[in-house]
């Protein structure tokens, strides 16, 4: 399955088919209008997003068109992703009935059936002591009922419903260690350190370098 981002995308996957002689699903990954309580450095689902095809302008509809008309494409469903380190359900029910009642605009104006919703994943993970995330069962549970319910109401078949639970598994198995290198300090401010490793911007933190961290 590849989730397809942007028109450029659709371009590029087009050629490698073609070149490749053979055919793939996909589906599109929307930006639902929705912003997720949590840093606004790792919201993903609002119309600004850098990610996903936005609905107000009319792109998702055409994203649609152009992959319908290929016939090396098998569109298979919807994907959305809001952001991470999220530790409230109603973001992500939100979402849910954002994404059916995209599936019912395209069943209803060009006849397509959504097969899968993808609601994405950023279920939040313990980081410090004042971080209290609810467990990932109340986040499936929450996100089932309102596709369920959305797609009741829709009169819409029932998708199947995936979810990327993602770092509330990895996040919490293990540690990462680090060397710190230098360290710059500003009266008033917290300091920054360099560290021999990669990380992943987190809530009241910020990224000078990819290798700098602020504490």
């Amino acid at each position: 399955m590849i989730v397809i981002d942007n028109f450029h995308e659709i371009e590029l996957l087009s050629q490698l088919l073609t070149e490749l002689d053979t055919q793939t699903d996909v589906m599109l990954r929307i930006t639902p209008g929705i912003s997720a309580h949590t840093n606004e450095y790792i919201q993903t689902g609002q119309v600004d997003s850098k990610f996903g095809f936005d609905l107000d302008s009319g792109q998702a509809d055409q994203a649609l068109q152009q992959v319908l008309a290929n016939p090396r494409m098998h569109m298979r469903g919807i994907h959305a992703h809001i952001g991470s380190q999220i530790f409230e359900v109603v973001g992500f029910e939100g979402a849910a009935q954002k994404l059916v009642s995209v599936a019912k605009h395209w069943h209803d104006e060009f006849g397509y059936t959504t097969e899968i919703l993808n609601v994405g994943g950023g279920f939040g993970i313990k980081y410090t002591t004042d971080d209290h995330p609810l467990a990932p069962e109340a986040f499936v549970d929450a996100i089932v009922k309102a596709v369920k319910k959305a797609a009741s109401e829709a009169n819409l078949p029932e998708p199947g419903i995936w979810i990327e639970p993602g770092r509330s598994i990895a996040g919490p198995a293990g540690y990462n260690l680090y060397t710190v290198g230098s360290r710059k300090d500003i009266p008033g401010y917290l300091p920054f350190l360099t560290v021999d490793g990669g990380w992943e911007i987190t809530s009241g933190q910020r990224c000078i370098k990819p290798n700098t961290k602020r504490f």
